[in-house]
């Protein structure tokens, strides 16, 4: 082909293609590894299922200033601002499926869709054990979150995105599952109402949860901060 040089940015992890920079190298090929943390960043999900055998599983949460996903009346639209909402359409668009809870599921009936033009359609999955008719969606009805996963590598997903209540996101949190965390912090204050996370049954600081900040963006009046769970 009179190919002289590659250059690539991330080195493959699957097994399966191990070995090719190598077969390149010896038939006189000058193989080049220039690593891009942009590019790792935007296929970390395929690198984490390959790594892990699971999807990267990113949860996002919109919240008052003192973590309050709903008033005490139930009342949680809307907490952020449209360009905020908005924001989240692109997250809905980079991800091969969104996951919710039969309980919000019933409580809000969203459509879980990216209101994004030519964006592709995610898989969208309700999960728990009630009876509901959730048209587009595929319901995994079990609390057993092993289903949920073995479900959604049967359907090839690198990475899902998480958009639900806090019963839900915290029996996520108990199960070690949830591998990032998008919150999306408005300038209010209640003082009353609903968290975002519910008791972990951590009763000592040294047992924290730890995060490592990726980035933050200011968006309109709201702060959106991107997390990294820490496994100790």
């Amino acid at each position: 082909s009179g190919i002289k040089k590659v250059i690539y940015a991330v080195a493959d992890p699957n097994p399966m293609a191990s070995g090719g920079a190598n077969a390149l190298r010896e038939a006189g090929i000058d193989v080049i590894h220039q690593k891009s943390e942009l590019l790792e960043f935007a296929q970390r999900g395929w690198l984490y299922r390959i790594r892990h055998g699971r999807p990267l599983i990113t949860a996002k949460i919109a919240i008052t200033l003192d973590g309050k996903i709903a008033a005490s009346d139930g009342s949680s639209k809307w907490i952020t601002s449209d360009a905020a909402r908005e924001d989240v359409q692109n997250l809905r668009a980079e991800v091969g499926a969104v996951i919710t809870s039969t309980a919000t599921y019933l409580a809000d009936n969203p459509s879980l869709l990216p209101r994004v033009a030519g964006a592709p359609t995610p898989l969208r999955v309700v999960m728990g054990n009630r009876e509901l008719s959730a048209p587009g969606f595929h319901q995994v009805a079990s609390h057993n979150f092993a289903e949920l996963v073995d479900y959604l590598n049967t359907e090839g997903v690198n990475h899902a995105l998480v958009e639900a209540g806090g019963t839900f996101l915290t029996a996520l949190l108990n199960g070690d599952l949830i591998d990032e965390l998008i919150i999306y912090q408005a300038p209010k204050i209640l003082g009353s109402g609903t968290p975002w996370v519910e008791n972990l049954g951590i009763s000592t600081l040294s047992d924290a949860i730890e995060l490592e900040c990726m980035n933050t963006t200011q968006i309109g009046n709201d702060i959106k901060t991107h997390y990294r769970i820490v496994r100790k």
